[in-house]
C-alpha cells in the first residue's frame, strides 16, 4: 500500500549530507538561423535590469516618495503574490509594466511564476508557471533571482530554480527554452539561488554551477551565452577554478575596458573575475574568499569593489570589502601575464574556457612535468588591492553614490564607506541581520528592504541618515525594489506593493552609455553557432559562422563571407583529451547531420578557412529504443587510488562520454558477483566525497512517454547500504538502502512518496518505471522492483499521482554512496517508447 513517508531523524542526517553534495543537474530549442530584428522597433525603457538601467541600484529620478504607509499615504496598490526576486518595471508598447518572479501553491502543487502586471493598477496582464523538478530546494527558497528585459525587443528572460532558462515575448509567449540541468549538467543546491541573466548586444548570458561532459565534466562556476533571439548557444566560459565552494548568483556587471566589452563578477570558487562578454574569454581573476561571492561588484574609477562573508584566502578572518585596481589596458594585462611564474598545465578536473568560445586559448593538456604556457586569465594578487576593510558582505549588494558606498552587512547595519580609501565613515542599525535584499537610491534617499519585512526610506546626510519612514510589511523582503516614474515597487514572500504618486511622473530619459569600443580589426578567429548542441538523428542542424576580431567583435558581413558551406570541416579531438571520441555525424552543405541510426556519441568539429578556425561541440542522442549492458567496454584505464589484492591498479573504463556529468562519478568495472569476471557493469565511484551523489542524464529533455528498466545492486551490510535508481521524465525513482524503501520524488521537500521494499546487499534487482500524463496535465508515476531472474510482478509496486505532472524530461541514472562507504551498480539499462 502506498503511503507518504516522513524521514526519521537518522534519515534526516543523510538528507543533510545529500544536500551538501554537488548534484549534476539542461535545452529544448529549435536550431534555426537568427531572424533579424526590425530597426523600427521602439526601444524599451525603464528599470529593465536587476537593480536598474545601469545595474547599480541608482535612479536618476526626482520627486520620489519620502513617506509611505500601507493602506495610507502614498499607497497605490497591493497584490497577493509570493516571491524573493528583485523587480523590473518598464514602458512596453506605451504601457508601464511590472515583472515579478515568484511562486504559488503548496506542496506538490507549488510552481514558480513569472508575473506581468500593469504598473499603475496592479492588474494582471499575464503569467507563466513552471514546475520545480529534481532540485534540492528546501523551505520554499524559490525565485531568488530576477528576470531581465531586452531593451531592443522587449523579450523577458528568466532562470527557474529547476534550471529552465526561458525567453518570453513582451506578451508572455514562450519563444525558446533551455533545460540547463539536462543539457549542461546544472547542479542544484538547497538555497535555490538562481541569479539574473544579462543582455549584451545580441547575446543573453546566464550563469550556473555545471558538471557537463568532456572537458567541462568537472563541476565549476560557468557562464553561458546564447543568441538572444534564437536561443542558439554561442559560448561557454569557466573563468575561475574547480571545484566551486558555493553556487554564486551575483549578477555580472557590464563595462567598457580598453575598447573591450567585459563583465566583472564574483564566482563560486571565491574569485573576482573579468571576462570578455563577447567571447567568454577570461581576462583576469584574483583569489579572494574561501567560499562563493554573492554580492554584485561595483565599478568605481579604475577599481572594482567587491565583498564577501567567508573566510579570506590570506587570513583566518571572515568577511571583507576590498577595492581591486583594474589593469589599465590589454598591453599591461599581457605584460602581467608574461611576468607570472608558469604553473603546470590544468588537469582534466579543472578545464579552461571552452575551446569553442576562445580559439586563442590553449586547449591541450601538457605533460605534468612541463610548465604550462602563460595564457589568459592573468592572476592578480594582493599587490593589486587598493584598500580593504573587514565588513561582512553576504548577499546584499552595495549602492554607489558619488564616492560613497552604501552597504547593508550581515549584522543588519547600513554602512557608509569612502570609495577612495575604504574607510567606514558611519553605520546605522536597521535590523538584526540581512540576507539577499539590496537597497536602491534615488532623489537623495535610500529605499532599503530588510529580511524581517521592515522597509526603510532613509534621507542621506554627510554623517548618517534620517529615517523618513519605517514600515513593517507582510512577509520577508529578499529582493531589491524598483523605481519608475515617481513610484517604488517592492516584493515580499507574501505581497507585491506599489507606492508613490497617484499620477505617474515624467518618463526619465534613457540612460546613455558612452561606448569606447575599439575600431573593428581584421578577423582572427571564427565563431560557429550553435557552439554546443544536442543532435537528433535525421534532423540536420543549420550552422552559422561569424568572424571575430582580436577584441571579440563580429566583423561586419562575415556571416555571409564565411558561409559554413565554404569552410573545410573535420572532426576534431583536442590533444590531451581523456577519451578520444568522435561525434557520429558529419558537416555537409552548412549543416551538421547525424544520419538515422546514428549511435550515441559526442565530439567536436573544426571549421577552417583562410587560416581562421572555429569549433563546435555536441552530442548525438538517438531516438528510442536504446540500451546499455557495458559488456563491449575494454577495461584499460588504471585507477590512481585503488589497487587489487595483487597490488596492481584496478582496471576500469570511463562511462559513456555523452552522458551528462557521468565522468568522475561512474566507472565501468567487472561485476563483483560474477565469478567468471566476464560481466561488466556501471559502478559508482567512491574515491571523492564531493562525488558521492550522482544524477546523470543520457537523453534529450523533450523526451516523453517512455519506459525505463535496469538491473541495480548495492554493496553494504545488513544495516548499511547505499541508494540507486533511475531518473524518469524529471522524477527520481530509487531504491533506498538504509530505509528499505522504493521511493518516488521530484523535489524531496515537495513531492515524496514511498513504500516498504526489502532488498539486501550484493544481490541484483530489476527496477522498472513509467510516467503517464493525462490530457488535463495530471499524471501518475509508476514503478516496480523485483529480484532479478524472478518473474516480473503483474502490478506496480508504487504509484504516485501528481496534479501538475512533468510532461517531458531526459532519462537518467542515479546513485548515492552515503559517505562513500558502499558502491552501487547498474546493468542492462534500457529506455523504450511506450505504445
Amino acid at each position: 500500500m502506498m503511503r507518504s513517508v516522513a524521514p526519521p531523524l537518522t534519515r534526516m542526517v543523510f538528507v543533510l549530507l545529500l544536500l551538501a553534495c554537488l548534484m549534476p543537474a539542461g535545452r529544448v530549442v529549435g536550431q534555426t538561423p537568427a531572424p533579424s530584428v526590425s530597426s523600427e522597433a521602439k526601444p524599451v525603457i525603464g528599470w529593465t535590469n536587476w537593480r536598474g538601467p545601469n545595474q547599480d541600484g541608482v535612479s536618476s529620478e526626482g520627486n520620489l516618495p519620502s513617506d509611505w504607509k500601507p493602506d495610507g499615504v502614498n499607497h497605490l496598490w497591493t497584490v497577493p503574490f509570493s516571491g524573493r526576486s528583485s523587480l523590473l518595471v518598464a514602458q512596453v508598447k506605451g504601457q508601464d509594466r511590472l515583472y515579478a518572479w515568484g511562486y504559488a501553491g503548496e506542496g506538490t502543487d507549488l510552481r514558480e511564476v513569472l508575473l506581468c502586471v500593469d504598473a499603475s493598477t496592479g492588474k494582471e496582464l499575464w503569467r507563466q508557471s513552471f514546475n520545480d523538478f529534481l532540485s534540492d530546494i528546501i523551505y520554499s527558497r524559490y525565485s531568488i533571482g530576477a528576470p531581465t528585459i531586452d531593451r531592443q525587443t522587449g523579450n523577458v528572460y528568466v532562470l527557474s530554480s529547476a534550471g529552465q532558462f526561458l525567453c518570453f515575448s513582451s506578451e508572455g509567449q514562450k519563444l525558446w527554452e533551455h533545460s540547463m540541468m539536462e543539457e549542461y549538467g546544472r547542479l542544484t543546491f538547497p538555497n535555490g539561488r538562481t541569479g539574473t541573466p544579462i543582455v549584451e548586444g545580441d547575446l543573453v548570458i546566464v550563469r550556473s554551477i555545471t558538471s557537463n561532459w568532456g572537458a567541462q565534466g568537472a563541476p565549476a562556476d560557468r557562464f553561458y551565452a546564447f543568441d538572444k533571439i534564437t536561443g542558439q548557444s554561442v559560448w561557454s566560459s569557466t573563468p575561475g577554478v574547480s571545484p566551486p565552494k558555493d553556487n554564486a548568483f551575483a549578477t555580472p556587471v557590464l563595462d567598457w575596458w580598453d575598447g573591450y566589452r567585459v563583465f566583472y563578477t564574483g564566482t563560486g570558487c571565491g574569485h573576482v573575475v573579468a571576462v570578455n562578454a563577447r567571447t567568454g574569454q577570461a581576462l583576469w581573476r584574483i583569489p579572494t574568499a574561501q567560499g562563493g561571492m554573492n554580492a554584485s561588484v561595483l565599478r568605481y574609477k579604475d577599481m572594482i569593489i567587491a565583498g564577501h562573508n567567508d573566510e579570506n584566502m590570506d587570513t583566518s578572518e571572515q568577511g571583507r570589502m576590498m577595492a581591486i585596481r583594474i589593469p589599465k589596458n590589454m598591453a599591461e594585462l599581457k605584460a602581467r601575464l608574461a611576468a607570472q611564474v608558469p604553473t603546470t598545465a590544468p588537469s582534466a578536473a579543472a578545464p579552461a574556457t571552452s575551446p569553442a568560445t576562445s580559439p586563442a586559448v590553449a586547449t591541450t593538456t601538457a605533460p605534468a612535468t612541463q610548465p604550462a604556457p602563460a595564457v589568459l586569465p592573468a592572476i592578480l594578487d594582493k599587490r593589486d588591492e587598493v584598500w580593504r576593510n573587514p565588513l561582512q558582505v553576504v548577499t546584499s549588494s552595495p549602492v554607489l553614490v558619488g564616492n560613497r558606498i552604501y552597504q547593508v552587512v550581515r549584522q543588519g547595519d547600513l554602512e557608509c564607506v569612502d570609495a577612495d580609501s575604504g574607510n567606514v565613515l558611519w553605520h546605522h542599525k536597521l535590523a538584526p541581520d540581512q540576507l539577499h535584499a539590496s537597497p536602491v537610491y534615488g532623489d537623495g534617499k535610500l529605499y532599503v528592504p530588510m529580511t524581517n519585512g521592515l522597509f526603510y526610506i532613509l534621507k542621506i546626510k554627510p554623517d548618517g541618515v534620517d529615517e523618513l519612514a519605517k514600515v513593517q510589511l507582510e512577509g520577508n523582503c529578499l529582493g531589491a525594489p524598483a523605481i519608475w516614474r515617481g513610484r517604488v515597487y517592492v516584493l515580499t514572500t507574501d505581497k507585491l506593493y506599489a507606492f508613490g504618486s497617484k499620477e505617474p511622473g515624467p518618463v526619465p530619459p534613457p540612460s546613455v552609455e558612452l561606448a569606447t569600443e575599439r575600431p573593428i580589426g581584421p578577423p582572427v578567429s571564427l565563431r560557429v553557432m550553435p557552439s554546443d548542441l544536442l543532435v537528433r538523428p535525421g534532423r540536420p542542424v543549420e550552422l552559422r559562422v561569424q568572424a571575430l576580431d582580436a577584441s571579440g567583435q563580429v566583423v561586419p558581413g562575415s556571416g555571409e563571407t564565411f558561409n559554413p558551406v565554404t569552410l573545410a570541416w573535420r572532426k576534431f579531438v583536442p590533444p590531451g583529451a581523456l577519451v578520444r571520441a568522435e561525434m557520429d555525424a558529419a558537416v555537409a552543405e552548412g549543416k551538421l547531420t547525424a544520419e538515422p541510426g546514428a549511435k550515441l556519441s559526442a565530439g567536436m568539429f573544426e571549421g577552417s578557412r583562410d587560416n581562421l578556425k572555429g569549433t563546435l561541440r555536441g552530442r548525438v542522442v538517438p531516438d528510442l529504443p536504446y540500451s546499455f549492458n557495458f559488456d563491449n567496454y575494454t577495461l584499460s584505464e588504471l585507477h590512481k587510488t585503488e589497487k587489487e589484492s595483487s597490488g596492481e591498479a584496478v582496471k576500469f573504463a570511463y562511462p559513456p562520454l555523452p552522458w551528462i556529468g557521468a565522468r568522475f562519478r561512474w566507472e565501468v568495472r567487472t561485476d563483483p558477483t560474477d565469478p567468471t569476471g566476464q560481466n561488466k557493469v556501471l559502478t559508482k565511484t567512491i574515491d571523492n566525497m564531493m562525488m558521492q551523489r550522482a544524477q546523470n542524464f543520457l537523453g534529450r529533455p523533450e523526451m516523453s512517454n517512455y519506459t525505463m528498466q535496469a538491473d541495480v545492486m548495492s554493496d553494504g551490510t545488513r544495516r548499511n547500504m547505499s541508494s540507486v535508481g533511475l531518473v524518469h521524465q524529471r522524477y527520481l525513482i530509487q531504491l533506498l538502502g538504509n530505509w528499505q524503501q522504493l521511493e518516488i520524488t521530484s523535489n524531496a521537500d515537495r513531492m515524496k512518496v514511498a513504500v516498504d521494499f526489502k532488498w539486501v546487499p550484493k544481490v541484483w534487482y530489476t527496477l522498472k518505471t513509467r510516467v503517464d500524463v493525462n490530457p488535463d496535465g495530471s499524471g501518475i508515476v509508476r514503478a516496480k522492483a523485483w529480484k532479478r531472474g524472478e518473474p516480473e510482478p503483474e502490478n506496480w509496486t508504487i504509484e504516485a499521482p501528481h496534479t501538475h505532472a512533468h510532461t517531458n524530461g531526459a532519462p537518467g541514472i542515479f546513485g548515492f554512496a552515503y559517505q562513500n562507504q558502499y558502491r552501487v551498480y547498474i546493468d542492462n539499462l534500457s529506455v523504450t517508447a511506450n505504445p
